[in-house]
């Protein structure tokens, strides 16, 4: 699970997978400060591309990469 803050409100959504294509995404419910992910179909001992997106009210849109 993947839980983040942000400083608005806005719409949560990660993309991800085991390469740089981050084929799978899951999103936050609702726009809200604080976001909170599960990710399924995980393979252990897999290393993973993680990209969390965050959209406000206006559109304006942030990404964070994380590996």
């Amino acid at each position: 699970m993947l839980e983040w803050q942000t400083d608005e409100p806005t719409d949560g959504v990660v993309e991800y997978g085991p390469d740089p294509n981050r084929e799978l995404r899951a999103s936050a419910q609702g726009r809200t400060l604080r976001h909170q992910v599960t990710l399924t179909n995980l393979v252990p001992n897999t290393q993973y591309y993680v990209r969390i997106l965050a959209t406000d009210a206006a559109g304006n849109q942030s990404a964070s990469d994380l590996q």
